[in-house]
């Protein structure tokens, strides 16, 4: 049986039934099914800057300003 679920492609029938078990489970304690995959500023302004580099024209301003404002307020925030 093949169903696509996350990063894996295939699943056993044993698998299948110990992960809705464990989603059962999670869910019964109203716990969230999936793992928080948010980053916290920090790393999202980080990540950003890296990628925006080549297309702004004041990218230094830029820089400066989110690590100078906003990263000190901001960066363990998600």
């Amino acid at each position: 049986m093949e169903i696509k679920k996350g990063k894996r492609a295939s699943w056993t029938w044993q698998e299948l039934i110990e992960e809705r078990d464990r989603l059962q489970k999670l869910a019964d304690h109203n716990k969230p099914l999936e793992a928080d995959s948010v980053p916290t500023f920090g790393i999202y302004a980080a990540e950003w800057l890296e990628r925006k580099k080549s297309t702004l024209k004041s990218f230094g301003v830029t820089e400066g300003n989110v690590k100078r404002s906003l990263a000190p307020v901001l960066a363990t925030k998600r």
